[in-house]
């Protein structure tokens, strides 16, 4: 069959787009999936919607690029879909349908996953593959082409004579499978590109399971070896070419430390292939860093840039959002950073606005913050709650939060200041500016820390 893939970048405002530091790992894995069995594949990146940046009319200009690049020419189309950007690729599938009625459209990602039935409800889209794809969606293609029942392919939710049917659910895929699946498809990335990394998988899921995350495949980590991640990036420069050096291989993975002599093993193979030609970004745990002592073994010049969730700044909160860390080990981490000279390399994100917190929650997380910023000169990103599908969506009226997965059918609805207020609900508009006075406080003294603002709020 003829498939078109893409991703539709989310959008910041009406008419501009929200550019991403990397292309979507998951495009390219398909690719390379798809043609392995036969299909003949054309991939449209998000970042050559960008050429549409500014304009108005976004939704109708994706479209526009869409039928020009494929004349819509193709057996199926399929959109993958975050939370962030299903609303703009919502009114792109609308406005497809009154092109093209017979075009074959698949959805796939984190958001149609979760609220399958409601995507096919809204849309005309076919089908919703749901979780991994790497076998379900090869399987759907062959049904489609043979004509078997979609009944019997697993993973899939889809449109049927007015009736929108949900087969057996996927049994997560096991590390032995992961490690045969075709290489993704790198050489499909435009050759011009505004990316500052390139996509690398060497886990898949998360061994933990905090409540305001909604990544799948909790308690479900699968890693790759070390040989076979170390064969990953070896395919990647190969395919890419020079201009690795001058981006950062960055790591997808929930729980790249997790396995800390895994970890170590993976850099000491790249350091005796690359030494320092290749830069490289990861995820870590404060517990990997506290239990294992994990950067007393890993040449600091190796990390060019980490990311460290920590999200409360006291331990109620932290037991509340099961982050199974404490205050003290964070310090204790930060110890740890700053004596292996890594302080400059990493940064903290933080979440405030929780639907339990009130100020005073909140000012303890900013004192937290302070502390690290002050002491360890550690720089720390702080953000306002987004009310993502999650274990806290699940007891939203718990907290008289009164949403539903319509909300984020809004093309920019992060930026809609009336869905805000609704899943902050102990946030009103003065309270909300004397934390982020604060905030603003710590960044004019000096500070190393970094500030989303929420949208504006409604007067009351």
């Amino acid at each position: 069959m003829d498939i078109i893939l893409t991703f539709i970048p989310a959008l910041k405002t009406e008419t501009k787009f929200e550019t991403l530091d990397a292309p979507p790992l998951a495009l390219y894995v398909l690719a390379s999936v798809l043609k392995k069995s036969g299909h003949k594949i054309t991939v449209i990146d998000p970042c050559e919607y960008l050429i549409y940046d500014g304009k108005p009319n976004l939704d109708k200009m994706c479209l526009e690029l869409l039928i020009k690049k494929t004349e819509l020419k193709a057996d199926l189309i399929a959109f993958s879909c975050n939370t962030f950007n299903w609303g703009i690729t919502k009114d792109v599938i609308n406005n497809i349908r009154k092109v093209d009625k017979k075009i074959l459209v698949a959805l796939g990602g984190l958001h149609p996953s979760i609220f399958d039935k409601h995507v096919l409800e809204i849309t005309e889209a076919n089908f919703v593959i749901r979780g991994e794809g790497e076998k379900s969606f090869p399987n759907l293609l062959e049904a489609l082409e043979k004509g078997y029942d979609l009944n019997t392919v697993s993973g899939i939710t889809y449109r049927e004579n007015g009736e929108i049917i949900r087969t057996t659910d996927n049994v997560a895929l096991d590390t032995a499978f992961l490690e045969t699946v075709p290489l993704p498809e790198y050489s499909l990335i435009p050759k011009i590109n505004p990316y500052t990394s390139y996509p690398i998988e060497s886990s898949r899921g998360c061994a933990f399971s905090c409540a305001f995350c909604s990544i799948p495949h909790r308690h479900n980590w699968r890693a790759y070896s070390a040989d076979n991640v170390v064969k990953r990036v070896e395919y990647l420069y190969d395919t890419i070419g020079e201009s690795c050096k001058k981006h950062l291989m960055l790591f997808v993975d929930d729980c790249f430390t997790i396995n800390t002599k895994r970890a170590i093993d993976i850099f000491r193979k790249l350091y005796q292939k690359y030494r320092y030609e290749l830069r490289y970004f990861i995820e870590v745990r404060i517990s990997d860093i506290v239990k294992q002592n994990l950067f007393s073994h890993i040449p600091v010049d190796l990390i060019e840039s980490m990311q460290i969730g920590v999200e409360c700044g006291y331990d109620e909160g932290l037991k509340k959002i099961h982050k199974e860390i404490t205050v003290a080990q964070l310090k204790e981490a930060m110890n740890l950073v700053k004596i292996n000279g890594y302080a400059s390399k990493c940064f903290l994100s933080f979440i405030i606005g929780f639907p339990w917190e009130t100020e005073k929650e909140i000012d303890q997380t900013l004192e937290t913050v302070k502390y690290i910023a002050s002491v360890y000169h550690v720089t720390c990103n702080i953000n306002w709650l987004i009310f993502l599908p999650s274990d806290l969506w699940k007891i939203k009226s718990e907290y008289n939060i009164d949403v539903d997965e319509t909300i984020f059918d809004n093309a920019i609805w992060l930026n809609d200041r009336d869905i805000f207020e609704k899943v902050h609900p102990l946030m009103d508009r003065e309270t909300v500016q004397r934390i982020e006075k604060k905030i603003y406080t710590m960044s004019e003294h000096g500070l190393p820390v970094l500030f989303n603002s929420a949208p504006e709020l409604r007067p009351h």
